[in-house]
């Protein structure tokens, strides 16, 4: 609690006088009243010799310190009474001339000294006990000094922070891991190696009484605003004998171009600083010396690039694109994107030219190309020879046996008609639901990315003659996917897909053991984006909308051949295929991230599969069938979807990357078939497909078949 009083402070005596004759008043020789002690310390006395520190928290504030009054004179005659007494150190008094006095705050500790602190050197005391007492400030936590201090003695920084916003008299040394600031007035400062002076609480002025030295290894400190910075007014001399100057930027747009004043030195000032470095990416801070004073100058440099601070190689795309117009910016866009940039640290920096690059949009090209390759893959199954079991109209496969020598005999194929039918049946029509996903992990250029899909194909097919059967689809899908590129610059959409196509398979051979299947499909793709871009302030958001339209043509040779004992059901196909795919988008403009937003030219994605495989079914009675099939496949043509685009209206544009896929895959299908009536069958399948390096996919597929 507050305290008042203190040591002294006594009142001072009544005074008397010398009686003229006849009692006609005092004589001059009369004494006036004695006056009044003095009072010191008013929270606490240390006293000579006394040792005291403070840890912790601490707020010594709202004490009061009085002297004694003076006494009266005993007649009004004009003899003065006594004056009252002095008071010293409402806060803390230091007796003597070996006190000794700590601050060891524990990091993150606040002591707070609002009431003064006084010595009786500094106080007008005589004789043997009068000395200047210093203090020291130890312990990482933060000191501050409010109000006046009349102790004479050294202050001490030896660790944490010592922040003056009153008074001290003494001389200040800042050791190594000691740091002084504030917006008071102190005596000489002298900075030691590693020790720290950084004026201010935030913005402001530290007033040197004397003389400011900065030793090799010291640092100056300075915050700077797009207006105003830190400073330190010395009414001495300021000695430069190496250290450096750190410079740390608020927030705000900073022009290309300013100066500040960080030192004046009314007594002169020598000596330079070994070297300033700023936390901003693209302003350079220079130093301008003069007899007086030293000036902070943060600037652009042209040969300081925007690509210097980039990492990758879509992040220095995007810087180079940036380059072309950032000394004359053409446009309100292009401005507002360079001052942003140009008050960035380089961290920001990267983060900004990653989100300004749009590589996440190739996230939303490989998710499409997906439900296209989808799309087909169901008809090249419908058009296989898998469906066989589902389609009791369709010529099916008997085995018998042939004698190739005496010593062996083969398996073979032959065909017939299931269920006696002399001829095909009509048209079938199906139905079936799909799903699926996949991920996509990014390398240190290109986005990671999930996405998933789900949507529904119905069909009609016949067989047109003993060997060709046809049929034609069509397919509605919704695609929704994620991306972003080391943690940033995220985005998500959904795809909204219309798919058509044709599917055909032939047989053909002694054995009708040849077959071909093929067929060929059209999708219509709706994109709708939505993308994070971070320029320093609040996440900007920019939307898309655009579409696409892919087609792709697909054809598979495969040779079938029986397993087993005749009857047994079982075969084996190997097959090999090809399935090209080209995948057009349309430009388009992003909305709603000015001056971030995207215009993305007119791309293409485009492909060639080819695989071999082998297959492994079992048909077994009433159209019941089982199969397995695995298949190896390389990727022909692009790995990658890379975005063409251009910033602020410039007609140059840059090309930023996606992950590109792995060119090797392995895929595993399996499924199998069964009727619920003459007429309806139930199939179900699912597929895995692996590429190496976490890059995976999934998909399930249930449908109904019916035939008439």
């Amino acid at each position: 609690q507050p305290a008042s009083g203190g040591f002294g402070g006594g009142t001072g005596g009544v005074g008397h006088c010398v009686i003229l004759p006849n009692f006609q008043g005092c004589e001059d020789r009369g004494y006036g009243g004695g006056g009044g002690g003095a009072g010191m310390g008013g929270a606490i006395f240390v006293m000579d010799g006394a040792n005291i520190t403070f840890e912790g928290q601490v707020n010594i504030d709202g004490n009061s310190v009085a002297g004694g009054s003076g006494g009266n004179s005993a007649l009004a005659n004009g003899v003065p009474g006594g004056a009252n007494g002095q008071a010293f150190g409402s806060g803390i008094f230091l007796q003597g001339s070996s006190a000794v006095i700590v601050f060891n705050p524990d990091a993150g500790a606040v002591q707070v000294l609002a009431d003064g602190m006084a010595d009786q050197s500094g106080s007008g005391g005589t004789g043997g006990n009068a000395g200047s007492i210093g203090i020291a400030k130890t312990g990482a936590g933060l000191l501050v000094l409010d109000g006046q201090h009349t102790y004479t003695g050294g202050t001490t920084v030896d660790a944490g922070r010592l922040s003056v916003n009153g008074t001290i008299q003494g001389d200040t040394t800042v050791r190594s891991g000691g740091e002084l600031g504030g917006n008071g007035t102190v005596g000489n400062v002298s900075l030691l190696s590693g020790g720290r002076l950084a004026p201010g609480n935030s913005i402001g002025t530290l007033t040197v009484n004397g003389n400011l030295s900065f030793a090799p290894g010291s640092v100056f400190d300075v915050e700077v605003t797009p207006t105003q910075a830190d400073r330190v007014d010395a009414s001495g001399t300021v000695s430069i004998a190496g250290g450096a100057v750190q410079v740390r930027a608020g927030t705000g747009s900073y022009a290309r171009l300013t100066d500040y004043t960080i030192l004046s030195a009314a007594g002169g000032l020598t000596g330079a600083f070994d070297g300033v470095s700023t936390d901003l990416a693209f302003l350079v801070p220079t130093l301008v010396y003069g007899p007086n004073g030293l000036v902070l100058r943060l600037s652009t440099n042209e040969a300081l690039r925007y690509e210097y601070v980039a990492t990758t190689d879509n992040q220095t795309a995007v810087a180079r694109h940036l380059d072309t117009f950032a000394a004359a910016p053409p446009n309100t866009d292009a401005q507002a994107l360079i001052t942003a940039l140009d008050n960035m640290t380089a961290g920001q920096a990267i983060a900004a030219l990653t989100g300004l690059s749009g590589s996440v949009h190739s996230a939303a090209t490989l998710a499409a190309s997906a439900v296209g390759t989808s799309f087909g893959q169901t008809l090249a199954e419908r058009g296989g020879f898998g469906q066989r079991g589902l389609n009791q109209a369709a010529p099916s496969l008997a085995l018998r046996l042939k004698a190739a020598t005496p010593a062996r005999t083969l398996p073979v194929l032959r065909a017939t008609h299931a269920v006696g039918t002399a001829s095909p049946s009509g048209p079938q029509a199906w139905a079936q639901a799909t799903g699926g996903a996949a991920s996509l992990p990014g390398n240190s250029n290109g986005p990671s990315s999930r996405h998933s899909a789900s949507g529904v194909v119905v069909g009609q097919d016949a067989w047109i003659s003993p060997t060709w059967w046809l049929g034609a689809a069509l397919g509605n899908s919704r695609s929704r996917w994620r991306a972003d590129t080391q943690g940033t610059a995220a985005a998500s959409g959904n795809i909204d897909s219309w798919s058509a196509g044709l599917y055909a398979h032939h047989h053909w051979g002694e054995q009708q053991q040849w077959r071909l299947r093929l067929d060929t499909t059209w999708s219509l793709h709706r994109f709708d984006t939505q993308r994070a871009v971070d320029l320093g302030g609040a996440p900007l958001s920019a939307a898309s909308q655009h579409r696409g339209h892919e087609v792709t043509l697909g054809a598979q040779i495969e040779h079938a051949q029986a397993l087993g004992s005749e009857g047994s059901g079982w075969q084996w196909r190997r097959s090999v295929g090809l399935r090209h795919a080209r995948l057009s988008e349309n430009a388009f403009t992003e909305t709603g991230a000015a001056p971030a937003n995207l215009s993305v030219r007119e791309r293409g994605f485009e492909g060639t599969v080819a695989s071999a495989g082998l297959r492994w079914e079992h048909t077994g009675g009433e159209g019941r069938e089982l199969h397995l099939a695995l298949e190896a496949s390389h990727r022909l043509g692009d790995p990658d979807a890379p975005v063409t685009a251009s910033l602020a209206g410039q007609s140059a544009a840059f090309v930023a990357s996606g992950t590109p896929l792995r060119r090797n895959a392995l895929t595993l299908r399996v499924g199998g078939t069964a009727p619920l009536s003459a007429k309806v069958s139930l199939y179900g399948g699912a597929s895995a497909e692996w590429r190496g390096a976490g890059q995976n996919s999934h998909e399930v597929s249930v449908g109904l078949r019916f035939m008439w």
